[in-house]
């Protein structure tokens, strides 16, 4: 959390930062980003706040995306938006591997990288797992 906003402001130094944080964030993570977020212009939705979530909203309008390592869900909607996807720390397991191989792909990069991904195509397993589907006959 403490090095999450210093880096998103190197990377786009005048942007305004859409954040939200998830249920998996904890008290002291939140107040830290909430902290850095005050220097500049930016919206912060604290998981459990009031109102509906603007998660969708975010995804939406963002010119480029950041979502930490730790999320499978969270980096896989943010590579299927076409957008540019900066991955930030690092994550065990099945996360590290979805991470190396979306940023092998092309969909993504570290966020310590310099410099912005060109993303590919949006991602979209969905369509892909259909296609092969019916190539095997199941449609």
């Amino acid at each position: 959390a403490a090095a999450l906003v210093p880096a998103a402001r190197r990377h786009f130094p005048d942007a305004t930062i859409l954040a939200t944080t998830s249920r998996r964030t904890g008290a002291g993570a939140t107040a830290r980003i909430a902290a850095d977020l005050a220097g500049g212009p930016h919206r912060l939705f604290r998981w459990g706040d009031a109102g509906p979530n603007p998660y969708a909203g975010f995804l939406a309008w963002a010119d480029a995306l950041i979502v930490t390592a730790d999320s499978v869900s969270m980096l896989s909607e943010a590579c299927a938006t076409g957008r540019p996807v900066l991955i930030a720390g690092e994550a065990p397991g099945r996360h590290a591997a979805l991470a190396g191989s979306l940023c092998d792909a092309g969909y993504a990069s570290r966020l310590s990288a310099p410099g912005l991904p060109h993303p590919a195509a949006p991602l979209d397993e969905s369509a892909r797992v259909a296609a092969r589907l019916r190539e095997l006959g199941f449609a």
